[in-house]
């Protein structure tokens, strides 16, 4: 019969897998930010190939910011407050988008 791993509840101390685990997803964010979420770049980065690269992106729930709709907000966003923002919709008597 195997030995059944004894765990001692230490408040503040976090489990040595979940510590490893979030130093991980950290530093594969920093990689990846710094190869402008470029998959490939990063993995050659690593030295890991492209699909052990999602399968981490995977595993630490890693997904790439929507540049585009980031971008887009803002230009709405600018727009809104050019044309007189809620206070030009008031004028216009409309209460909702």
């Amino acid at each position: 019969m195997g030995k059944k791993a004894r765990t001692i509840e230490v408040s503040g101390i976090r489990p040595w897998r979940e510590m490893v685990d979030a130093m991980k997803r950290e530093y594969l964010l920093q990689v990846l930010q710094a190869c402008g979420w470029h998959r490939a770049q990063t993995g050659e980065a690593l030295g890991i190939s492209y699909a052990n690269l999602k399968r981490l992106m995977r595993l630490y729930a890693i997904k790439q910011p929507n540049k585009r709709w980031d971008r887009r907000t803002v230009e709405l966003a600018q727009r809104f407050v050019r044309g007189g923002g809620f206070a030009r919709m008031r004028q216009l008597g409309r209460s909702r988008w």
